[in-house]
């Protein structure tokens, strides 16, 4: 799946107001990757990233610049843009 692609479908998931918790993770798994492997590239663990997507903690730049490059955008972004154009 091409970046473009995965962005377009992240977005309509938020349009249709599937969590990221949800949505983060498929993604990551259509990409190819398992979560682990991309927590590990961006050097955290698996747990960092979920709570990330629960909004529980900030994500750190590394895991955000990483799930930027493979989903062609940031994902906290995209969601909250979604939720305002959708209001």
């Amino acid at each position: 799946m091409k970046t473009t692609e995965a962005r377009e479908l992240l977005e309509t998931l938020c349009r249709h107001g599937i969590p990221l918790t949800l949505s983060v993770p498929f993604l990551i798994r259509a990409q190819g990757l398992r979560v682990q492997e991309l927590a590990q590239q961006a050097g955290c663990h698996r747990n960092v990233l979920r709570m990330a997507l629960e909004g529980r903690r900030n994500a750190p730049a590394k895991l955000k610049n990483s799930l930027r490059n493979l989903l062609g955008c940031d994902p906290w972004e995209t969601d909250a843009r979604i939720r305002v154009e959708c209001k």
